[in-house]
């Protein structure tokens, strides 16, 4: 019997996962795998993500507990225009600073992660259509950095531990696509209009930014994906309003703001929208404090956080009346620079970005 490398294997996983086809076709039409010692492994793969997973098995050299092959995938797109800080958010859910987050269109790739609890690292790769390109057991934003600026690569797959998103009767999927009204690169637009109209999605998160709300790029993109790519679809929409701690909430009135996006967004037709108000810069910052890794502040950044600190202790509160408990160790005193902090101040700075209350409604919306 013939014995097949990782690449082989990985390949041929690759290839099942971008056909979208049954098992028992996919089988059917390479009739070359049907003896081979392949197949078990395409007989234990039931959907894409759970071939993601059988990927990063290869990779990494383990074995994914039989349970989760068996759960369901969510598949949760994340959406925007341009410099709304998408990929702070996605950084921020994840807990891990990965992605790339910068004032200019940085998402090139569709990049895919799906939840695995537990994990203390992320393992993924990169592919262009159904052939790998590079792939990581430990991925680092460097190597990020370099997939997203690779011309050959058209998708980024991780896997970690999405904080606060539990693996109990789903493995939630978070799909960050490109930022679509850049002029100069139209590709951008047209990647992730085809992502969300050839592939199944759960839900959609759109994030807008509070400086720039109501704009014609947002409406064009709104209108497109609920008319164009969800036509027919019943996909719910989850509204994000980041960036709210950038707006000057003592002279401007934040009900007022939201409730006039709200009326915005009725009159698009979107009926009843369950809106967000988050900062992904401050949460991504506090957890980044309570997960030790506060060492890889920029300069900027400490500034940042020490205002933010502040800011969220003292003046803002968007979650929403969301009340969190917490786990143990609540006076362990974190440093940050000079400063020391307890746990519990910085989670509850953490609760009033808005950023649990939203991972609380992710994690509750699919247990429904």
């Amino acid at each position: 019997m013939r014995k097949y490398s990782i690449e082989e294997k990985t390949s041929i996983l690759l290839s099942f996962l971008t056909r979208g086809c049954s098992k028992k076709n996919f089988i059917k039409e390479h009739p070359e795998y049907k003896s081979s010692t392949l197949r078990r492994w395409i007989r234990g793969v039931s959907n894409s993500g759970n071939s993601v997973y059988s990927v990063i098995d290869l990779i990494t050299n383990t074995q994914t507990p039989l349970n989760l092959f068996k759960l369901p995938i969510k598949n949760i797109a994340v959406c925007a225009t341009m410099s709304s800080g998408k990929s702070t958010l996605v950084n921020a859910l994840l807990g891990n600073d990965v992605l790339p987050a910068r004032n200019e269109a940085t998402t090139a790739k569709i990049t895919s992660i799906y939840d695995r609890d537990g994990l203390n690292t992320i393992a993924g790769f990169c592919m262009n259509n159904n052939k790998l390109v590079d792939s990581s057991k430990k991925v680092t934003k460097t190597e990020i950095d370099s997939w997203n600026n690779n011309e050959s690569v058209n998708h980024i797959y991780l896997q970690g531990d999405i904080d606060n998103i539990s693996n109990e009767g789903k493995i939630i999927a978070v799909h960050d696509t490109p930022g679509t009204n850049n002029s100069g690169d139209k590709r951008h637009h047209d990647l992730t209009i085809e992502f969300l109209s050839k592939n199944k999605i759960d839900a959609l998160i759109y994030v807008a930014n509070c400086e720039q709300l109501s704009t014609t790029d947002e409406k064009t993109l709104l209108t497109e994906i609920k008319d164009i790519c969800f036509k027919d679809k019943d996909i719910p929409f989850i509204f994000v309003l980041n960036k709210i701690d950038s707006l000057d909430l003592s002279k401007e009135n934040f009900i007022k703001i939201y409730a006039e996006y709200e009326n915005y967004l009725k009159n698009l037709g979107f009926n009843s929208p369950r809106i967000f108000p988050v900062s992904a810069k401050a949460a991504r910052l506090f957890k980044m404090a309570l997960k030790g890794k506060s060492e890889n502040y920029t300069a900027k950044e400490r500034a940042d956080f020490y205002n933010e600190f502040n800011a969220f202790t003292e003046d803002y509160d968007f979650s929403m009346g969301n009340a969190v408990s917490y786990k143990s160790n609540l006076d362990r005193i974190i440093k940050i620079g000079r400063s020391e902090y307890t746990k519990e101040d910085l989670l509850n700075a953490l609760n009033r970005t808005g950023l649990r209350t939203l991972e609380e409604y992710v994690e509750n919306f699919f247990n429904v």
